[in-house]
């Protein structure tokens, strides 16, 4: 009897029996032909390598017969047939039309590859690259990874895990002619698959079995599975999976399609405790779809949660390669969930035979996609969470040149798998060639033990008092393990294999430390050393927050804590009253923010000599009213002009604002005649030519002029912080932006248009780097929701020019900054120029820029702004039943006389009275009629101007000057709660 190994039926559950057809007399060559041609085309390989071997002996240099055969021989897949199938590939690729066949040299590289020829395999995959390497993608791709699987399996020959003891399970179990699959055992049941019975119902030439269930006891003789609930006449009947406590079972029905393909389904029972089977059904369409296989159940429930997943494996549309694992969750009434493709493990190739070990949280698959020694190699993948980490091939002995799939675990001490590597009952008489086989793994005791040594990173001196904090990664149930030795650093425990666990060591007066260490499989490891060094950090921060106004304590505040030393290191997030570690000799910076508050900053540096103590840093909130103060308001020259008195005006502020923002242009102009704005010097660079031109977006247009200067980040935020977040974190947090907000995709689409991508969803994380921008540098920022843009220079402390840097093919690069996520663009590979802050300054009021230009938009329109905002803030206020008083001050230029001035400074002030009368249609009118807010007025006419202002009414610097333009200015300095 001859069996006839093919392992696509192996990947869809069974084998068919082939039988070649006898011949009383000589056949002639035209019908050997059709014999082989009709054997080849139902895919009847060991029929069709018969035929094309006859046929050789008529036409021995025919390369079509040659090519046929080896093909033939090659899927036939024995290890006799390989051998022949190596010879007549050899034999096309020598012959002088081998180019008509490219793929020849591929085919002899699998097969080399799968009889552990690893280096012929690895040259004849090259002589394919070399010579066909361009005429078809997924070959070339193909043959690429399977170089680098030759080289790898080259560097495992002498890494076999001897700790393994694997055997092939006797003749109880796997039967002499046929293949045995599909393993499963609990405690001494095994459960299998054979394809070792007769077809009685379909009268197949060439001849077919069929698959069933089988089960044996303490490797005791096999007996199938018999009920008649499981008549499936003609039908093979294989791949069962059992819930934990053996009531329920998935499991597979296929029917053939020809000599070769088979299709499955898969069906549902119940199992009572005398073994009896019932309520047989099929599960839902939406699993077992049409027109696709679906096969290789595995019932998983996780005992962390008692969640149950069935995992199986299907050809359907929507997969990433051929056959896929996909998984559905299972509810408490056995209902099944829409299936899920195993994304981050499929690949393009085959991928099958799940298991899932809960003890361990591992999936254990078998894969032709991944770097292997040759057929389907067995892999393990940990999950953590939601999580799959990479997988990892479970190396030799399990692995073979050959096919080792169905791996499965038996109360973690066994393992058992199916094969068909040479060391199975195979016969080089192709009348009776074996194919699968089931092995039994023991695996050796876990004896993994974790030993920690503890240093001081700087003396390097070993630790005494140490806290040892070992927690099991995924596992939030499992009590963590807490050691404390008082006496030494040698810390030592067990601990369970096939785990990942997280170490974290502390001692007072150092930082904490953390490790992740892999315990192995078992045998793997026997001590597991871990030397950890901790920096001693001689101090605590203590911040504790108050009202400024009550001096009452505020609770909950969120305060970050930037090293300044260190800018890029992410930012450390507190809570008021919790201490955080400070290191000696370094410069911080608290940013705390509470509702209902402006935010606070304050900065510190640390005692190069503290002793290990608490540093405590007292932070006083105003109201958000209160810090916009002081709000600074710019008039045009001898404006607001006399109407009712000399003393007053009727004009607003915003209807002099507008006349003198108009006249911007002129006063730029007459103040460039005068060659220098200011007594300080500033230079600055025209970037009219800097544009990334494939987007009309803002970002892009850099003006010329003085930028608005900035010290902090953070108050306006676009994206919010992402000090915390890696590369990946920061791509996915945009991207789940665009698709939850139309305005940020807009904008996303838009900005990054202008790197060269067609749209946001072409950028990927390698477009994406993290880099500290120089201090002093000048471009276009980013602020608010809006994603609005406004020209600035970047004067701040290196922790806030963190940036993440998005390079696109344009050549371009767009920034995101660390402390706001607020985007930042300038011109790469143009001079960057530092721009000076101008210390022309009296009272509460910064002149931000020493150009005209900048004193209007950092200035004038600025300041505009901003007591829009305080009015809208005070409106909301008042309207709370707050009282105010705000006190508000008057200045002028030394143009004219003293007595003029005063009153020039007076009209100033009472045109902003009338702003807060008539602001929105007089919202504010109603408070100030009934005293609830009082304005009261300090006109200071040119007792403050500097000396150096000029006065003389014919020196035109007294008026085109930012020195003279910042003196005609009212500042709102104070503001105080009346009641």
């Amino acid at each position: 009897m001859r069996k006839n190994i093919n392992f696509k039926m192996v990947v869809l559950a069974i084998f068919i029996v082939g039988q070649t057809y006898g011949q009383t007399v000589k056949p002639s060559k035209k019908s050997i032909q059709e014999v082989a041609e009709k054997s080849m085309n139902s895919k009847n390989y060991y029929d069709a390598y018969i035929k094309y071997k006859e046929l050789l002996e008529f036409e021995e240099n025919n390369i079509s017969y040659l090519y046929s055969a080896a093909e033939a021989s090659r899927l036939f897949g024995s290890t006799a047939a390989f051998a022949d199938a190596i010879k007549y590939y050899d034999l096309v690729l020598k012959h002088e039309n081998n180019n008509s066949y490219p793929l020849a040299s591929l085919h002899m590289g699998r097969v080399k590859q799968m009889m552990g020829d690893y280096q012929g395999a690895k040259m004849s995959y090259l002589a394919y690259r070399t010579e066909h390497g361009n005429e078809d993608e997924y070959a070339s791709s193909y043959a690429d990874k399977e170089i680098k699987a030759c080289e790898w399996a080259l560097t495992q020959l002498s890494k076999v895990d001897t700790n393994l003891k694997i055997r092939r399970l006797g003749d109880n179990i796997n039967s002499q002619e046929w293949s045995d699959f599909a393993p499963s055992s609990k405690d001494d049941l095994l459960r299998f698959s054979s394809d070792r019975f007769d077809n009685l119902i379909n009268k197949y030439k060439p001849k077919r079995t069929l698959s069933k269930l089988l089960t044996s006891k303490g490797e005791a003789l096999a007996i199938p599975v018999e009920s008649p609930n499981l008549d499936f006449k003609g039908m093979h009947v294989s791949n069962a999976s059992f819930s934990p406590d053996n009531s329920r079972t998935v499991f597979t029905v296929c029917k053939d399609t020809n000599d070769h393909d088979i299709v499955c389904q898969l069906y549902k029972a119940k199992i009572d405790a005398q073994g009896n089977w019932s309520e047989v059904a099929a599960l839902p369409d939406f699993i077992n779809v049409p027109n696709a296989t679906n096969t290789h159940p595995c019932i998983s429930v996780d005992p962390k949660t008692n969640k149950e997943t069935l995992y199986f494996v299907s050809n359907r549309e929507g997969g990433k390669g051929m056959l896929d694992i996909w998984y559905s969750m299972v509810d408490e009434s056995g209902s099944y969930s829409e299936p899920m493709n195993l994304g981050s493990l499929n690949t393009r190739e085959d991928d099958i035979t799940p298991f899932y070990d809960g003890e361990s949280s591992t999936l254990y698959f078998s894969s032709r996609g991944y770097l292997g020694f040759g057929g389907f190699d067995l892999f393990s993948s940990k999950k953590n969470g939601t999580a799959w980490a990479t997988p990892v091939n479970l190396g030799s002995p399990r692995n073979s040149s050959y096919d080792d799939i169905y791996y499965t675990l038996n109360n973690g001490r066994k393992g058992y798998f199916s094969s068909n590597r040479k060391v199975s009952k195979i016969s080089e008489n192709l009348d009776e060639v074996c194919c699968l086989d089931i092995y039994q793994v023991d695996l050796p005791k876990c004896e993994a033990k974790l030993k920690v040594l503890v240093y001081d990173v700087g003396t390097k001196e070993e630790l005494k008092g140490v806290k040892l904090t070992i927690t099991e990664v995924g596992n939030n149930s499992a009590t963590p393990i807490v050691i404390s030795f008082d006496k030494g650093s040698d810390i030592s425990t067990p601990l369970d294999c096939d785990k990942e666990y997280k170490i974290v060591t502390e001692k007072d007066c150092y930082g904490k430390d953390s490790v992740m260490v892999l315990s192995g499989r078992p045998g793997e490891f026997t001590v597991i050393l871990k030397k950890i060094e901790l920096r001693k950090e001689y101090n605590q921060l203590n911040v504790l927050t108050y009202d400024s106004e009550s001096g009452a304590e505020l609770k909950g505040a969120s305060i970050s804590l930037f090293d300044l030393n260190e800018p890029s290191k992410a930012a450390v997030n507190i809570t008021s009253g919790v201490n955080a570690n400070l290191i000696p000799c370094h410069k911080y910076r608290i940013v705390a923010n509470s509702p209902g508050y402006g935010e606070a900053t304050q900065e510190f540096s640390v005692d190069c000599n503290a002793p290990c103590t608490t540093i405590v840093r007292k932070i006083y909130f105003e109201t958000y009213l209160v810090s916009l103060l002081p709000v600074c308001l710019y008039f045009d020259n001898d404006i607001p002009r006399q109407t009712t008195g000399p003393k007053t005006t009727s004009q607003t502020y915003s209807q002099t604002y507008k006349s003198y923002y108009a006249r911007k242009a002129e006063y730029i102009r007459r103040s460039l005649k005068l060659g220098s704005s200011t007594s300080s010097t500033s230079t600055y660079t025209s970037y009219s030519d800097c544009n990334c031109g494939a987007s009309d977006s803002p970002i892009y247009n850099i003006r010329s002029g003085s930028p608005k200067v900035l010290t902090r980040l953070g108050t306006n935020p676009e994206f919010g912080n992402l000090h915390n977040l890696s590369t990946a974190e920061v791509l996915a947090k945009f991207k789940k932006a665009a698709k939850d907000s139309k305005r940020d995709r807009d904008f996303l689409n838009k900005a990054f248009k202008g790197l060269g991508f067609s749209s946001f969803e072409e950028v990927s994380l390698s477009n994406i780097s993290e880099v500290v921008l120089p201090k002093g540098i000048v471009g276009n920022i980013g602020y608010s929701k809006d994603h609005q843009t406004t020209y600035v220079q970047l004067n701040n402390e290196a922790i806030d020019l963190s940036a993440f840097r998005f390079s696109g093919p344009s050549g371009c690069d767009l920034h995101f900054m660390k402390t706001c996520g607020n985007h930042f663009y300038y011109c790469t590979g143009k001079e960057i120029t530092t721009y000076k802050e101008t210390t022309n300054f009296s009272s509460g009021c910064v002149i931000t820029g020493t150009d005209m230009d900048g004193f209007f938009e950092n200035n004038v329109r600025a300041g505009k702004e901003k007591f829009n905002v305080f009015l809208d803030s005070l409106a909301i206020e008042l309207a709370e039943g707050k009282e105010y008083k705000i006190d508000v001050r008057g200045y002028t230029s030394p143009l004219a006389q003293n007595d003029y001035n005063l009153n020039l400074s007076k009209r100033r002030i009472k045109s902003i009275q009338n702003e807060f009368a008539k602001y929105k249609g007089g919202i504010l009118s109603k408070y100030i009629k009934s005293k609830k807010l009082v304005i009261e007025e300090s006109p200071l006419g040119e007792d403050t101007a500097p000396s150096g202002v000029p006065f003389d009414p014919k020196d035109p610097r007294s008026i085109y000057t930012v020195d003279a333009a910042s003196e005609r200015r009212i500042e709102i300095i104070n503001i105080d709660k009346k009641n």
